[in-house]
């Protein structure tokens, strides 16, 4: 099932039952359990009617084949990877992808993919599509929110605003052309209509979880879960 057969699947445009989760660096049985947990927690599986993963998710071949033999059905027909910059065996165009970005049908939901990985000339989990979207790709996401009636519900992204980075890491910060050009998006949310029940921006990357507000967005880091299936700081997901 595509992804935009599973939001036509929403009954109501401002209630959802979707699960987000933050990166898990190809711990795949871990992430069926963290996944599991969450949504039998806070909502019954007949209605995770959509999970996202931030990113970082199969940087290998095995990783990737993983999903197949351990993510139970109920969840690995609904989960789609907004890739990050450690996803190699996961392209744009595999059908766990959100692709290079994504805008739902209801323009409620927004997922671009990417970040910058300074110790990519080293990696070997490196290839083209794990790393930062091109000018280009941002100039269109720009475009076409530009003209949105209102603010987005949520927005997924793998990285997050220059401003949200710069909290997180003080002085030693130095931005990608990702986190500027989502710090762009951002100054154009507050430009549009502001949507009625708020936007919730969603991140990973940074292995964090970080709570910060404004009067228009309010930003969760996810948290990474590790080898044990525990976190490395707290959450590592949520529900909304």
């Amino acid at each position: 099932m595509s992804s935009s057969l599973l939001i036509n699947r929403f009954e109501d445009p401002w209630i959802w039952n979707i699960c987000i989760v933050g990166d898990n660096h190809w711990y795949v049985t871990k992430l069926a359990d963290k996944v599991r947990g969450f949504v039998q927690e806070k909502i019954a599986f007949k209605k995770a009617h959509l999970i996202v993963h931030v990113g970082d998710c199969a940087a290998d071949k095995k990783a990737r084949d993983d999903f197949e033999k351990y993510l139970p059905p109920e969840i690995r027909r609904n989960i789609r990877i907004n890739l990050g910059n450690h996803d190699g065996w996961i392209t744009p165009h595999d059908r766990l992808s959100l692709w290079d970005f994504w805008i739902s049908n209801n323009n409620q939901i927004i997922t671009i993919r990417g970040a910058n990985t300074p110790d990519r000339f080293a990696s070997t989990r490196h290839n083209e599509y794990s790393e930062e979207l091109t000018a280009e790709q941002f100039d269109e996401i720009i475009e076409k929110i530009r003209w949105l009636s209102m603010a987005p519900r949520i927005i997924i992204t793998h990285d997050a605003p220059s401003s949200i980075v710069q909290q997180i890491l003080g002085s030693t910060f130095s931005p990608s052309m990702t986190n500027k050009r989502l710090e762009e998006l951002a100054g154009l949310l507050a430009q549009i209509p502001k949507n009625p029940h708020g936007t919730y921006w969603i991140y990973g990357h940074h292995h964090m979880d970080n709570l910060k507000k404004n009067n228009r967005i309010t930003y969760l880091g996810l948290g990474k879960l590790n080898r044990d299936g525990v976190n490395e700081y707290r959450g590592g997901g949520v529900v909304l």
